[in-house]
């Protein structure tokens, strides 16, 4: 006989069948034990769950009975599922990770595209592909970090219009460098400017201005001195010993201080 409930109650059912009654349809709801067969055509209750788009704890103690809840689409959360971005937070949960042993590694899925699992080698190392990889010919391109093209420093130590008749020193610091080139642009104005090159190895923590130095001119670049535009390239890389570089220039225009001077130096590693 049907079993009418309208109101909170406690109702004991024998195992067995259940039926479900409303105005126009009944169902029977079958009632098993655990670990009972799978049974084809069997009924059941649509599990209602919580839509929270912020996952938190829906109950005020532990050890209350809670609801299952589910994101904005509808998925169930599990424990240690993120949105991409989000932001970690202390003791989250996470899951195990399982990898497949592949000794000779090998493709896992059948198209461009499929999810796939990751694989580790015999001793559990996971394998990796450098950036530099070419499917191509199976082999890594490498990168330079520093590249040569790159390892110079390159400035203009002066550039001067009109240069009073004086003496005039510029300083170039070649402390961890190893050469030194340098570009002249010369203009004598209604006289002459006449340019040297010394070096010094003081290192002991003078200034540049104050240390000793020998003129290199001509060792170094075959002439005493240049009057005239030219290029001064240090191929033996003389100046790489160096702690200091002094280019020393002197203007001679009869008191029409109409002389000029530009000089480009690049520094190489």
């Amino acid at each position: 006989m049907p079993i009418y409930v309208d109101s909170p109650t406690s109702l004991d059912l024998a195992l067995g069948a259940v039926e479900i009654k409303d105005a126009t349809t009944t169902t029977r709801l079958n009632v098993v034990l655990e670990d009972a067969a799978h049974v084809s055509g069997a009924a059941g209750l649509t599990l209602l769950t919580v839509r929270n788009d912020v996952l938190a704890s829906l109950v005020d103690t532990d050890g209350d009975n809670a609801p299952l809840q589910v994101n904005d689409i509808g998925a169930l959360f599990v424990s240690g599922e993120h949105r991409e971005d989000d932001a970690h937070v202390t003791l989250d949960y996470g899951h195990f990770m399982l990898a497949v042993r592949d000794d000779a590694i090998s493709a896992k899925t059948d198209a461009d595209g499929d999810y796939s699992g990751i694989s580790v080698d015999d001793v559990g190392y996971l394998y990796s592909r450098l950036r530099g990889y070419d499917t191509g010919s199976d082999s890594n391109k490498s990168f330079e970090v520093a590249p040569i093209w790159n390892q110079h420093v390159e400035e203009t130590i002066a550039d001067v219009t009109n240069e009073t008749d004086a003496t005039t020193n510029y300083f170039i610091d070649m402390d961890g460098y190893s050469g030194l080139n340098l570009q002249l642009i010369i203009s004598g104005g209604s006289g002459t400017m006449t340019v040297t090159v010394a070096a010094s190895a003081q290192d002991d923590g003078t200034a540049a201005a104050s240390v000793t130095y020998r003129d290199v001119t001509n060792d170094v670049f075959g002439a005493a001195s240049f009057t005239a535009s030219t290029y001064l390239f240090d191929d033996a890389k003389v100046l790489g010993g160096a702690k200091f570089v002094r280019i020393q220039t002197v203007s001679s225009t009869g008191g029409s201080n109409d002389a000029d001077i530009t000089i480009y130096a690049k520094r190489v590693f």
